[in-house]
C-alpha cells in the first residue's frame, strides 16, 4: 500500500512540477528573458531543462527517503565486493562439498566391502559352527561306544579273572592229582 502512495505521490509531484517548468519556460520565452546572454527561445529551453533535472532529482530525492534499498546504490562498489567474496566463498564451500561427497562415497565403498567381508565370516562361522555341531555328534556316539567298550572290556577282565583262578583252581587239583 505505501508502495502505491510513493508513486502516486511521485506523479503528482512530477506533474506539478512540469506544468509550472513548462509555464515558467512559457513566460521565459514570452518575456524574452535572457540568461547567460542566450536567446530568448534557449532560455526557455534551458529553464524547461533545470525543472526537468528538478523533477528527477525531487523524483530520486523522495525515492532515496523513503525506501532504504535504494540508498544502498551510493554502496554498489562494496556491495560489488561483497558479492565477489560471497562467490568466492562459495566456489570455496562447493568444492568442500564436492571433496566431503567424494570422501563419503568411498567411505561408503569400504563399509560396502566391509559388508561384504562380514557376510562371508559370517557364513564361514555358520558352516564353522555346523561343522562342530557334527565333531561333537560324532564325539558324543564314539564317547558312548566308548563307554560300552570299556563296560564290555571290564566284563571280559573279570570273566578271564574268573577263568585265571578256575584255571589255578585246576593246575592245584591237577598237580594235587599227579601227586
Amino acid at each position: 500500500m505505501a508502495g502505491y502512495i510513493l508513486v502516486l505521490s511521485v506523479l503528482i509531484l512530477g506533474g506539478v512540477i512540469a506544468t509550472v517548468g513548462d509555464r515558467l519556460g512559457y513566460r521565459v520565452g514570452k518575456a524574452r528573458l535572457s540568461w547567460f546572454n542566450l536567446r530568448p527561445r534557449h532560455t526557455a529551453v534551458l529553464v524547461t531543462i533545470l525543472t526537468g533535472g528538478i523533477i528527477s532529482a525531487t523524483t530520486l530525492g523522495i525515492l532515496f527517503a523513503v525506501n532504504k534499498q535504494l540508498r544502498g546504490v551510493f554502496q554498489l562498489e562494496e556491495l560489488e565486493t561483497q558479492r565477489q567474496t560471497a562467490l568466492a566463498e562459495l566456489d570455496q564451500v562447493r568444492q568442500e562439498k564436492a571433496a566431503m561427497e567424494s570422501t563419503l562415497l568411498q567411505a561408503q565403498q569400504r563399509q560396502q566391502e566391509a559388508q561384504a567381508r562380514l557376510t562371508t565370516i559370517n557364513q564361514s562361522l555358520a558352516q564353522a559352527q555346523r561343522r562342530q555341531i557334527q565333531t561333537q555328534a560324532r564325539l558324543q556316539a564314539v564317547a558312548r561306544q566308548a563307554a560300552q567298550l570299556r563296560q564290555e572290556s571290564l566284563a571280559l577282565e573279570e570273566a578271564a579273572a574268573g577263568w585265571r583262578q578256575e584255571a589255578g583252581q585246576l593246575r592245584q587239583e591237577s598237580a594235587d592229582l599227579l601227586r
